[in-house]
Order: structure tokens, then sequence, then C-alpha cells
């Protein structure tokens, strides 16, 4: 998820009953690889906004009216295929 809009649509398709939710595991995530001098400023933003901002947005959305409890889980895997 990356974006408000694609948290809100997620949350309408997501469920089929609507209402109080009170579990949220936000694991999704993606991965670049290289070093900080490397890295563009457009992979960063991309970065953050599925592994950071799509965790913060879901729960916000899901959370905020009921409370409930929340579990990210992140993962990081070593880039074994370059050495860097």
């Amino acid at each position: 998820m990356r974006g408000r809009r694609e948290g809100d649509a997620g949350r309408r398709s997501g469920s089929p009953r609507p209402g109080r939710i009170d579990i949220l595991v936000t694991s999704a995530g993606i991965q670049r690889y290289g070093t900080v001098t490397a890295t563009t400023e457009q992979t960063w933003d991309e970065v953050f906004a599925v592994n950071v901002e799509g965790a913060f947005l879901a729960a916000r959305a899901d959370l905020r009216a009921d409370g409930g409890l929340l579990a990210a889980v992140a993962v990081a895997l070593p880039d074994t295929q370059h050495g860097d």
C-alpha cells in the first residue's frame, strides 16, 4: 500500500463485513539494495512510502475509531547477490 488512496481502497475491499477491527497486522514491505550515496531520493521515497507510511495509514484508518491491537512486522534481508 502506498499512500492514502490505496489504503482507503484496500480497507473497503478487504473486509467482507465492515466493522470493528480487533487486530491489524501490517507486514507488507519492499526492499531496495544500495549504499547511502548510491540510493536515489526516488528509491528512498518509494521504500519509505510502502514500509513506513503504508503501515501508519493502515493503523490510523483501522484503529482510530475503536482501538484494537497492532502488530507491525518488519524484516530486512542481506544482499547476498551483490556483496555490497
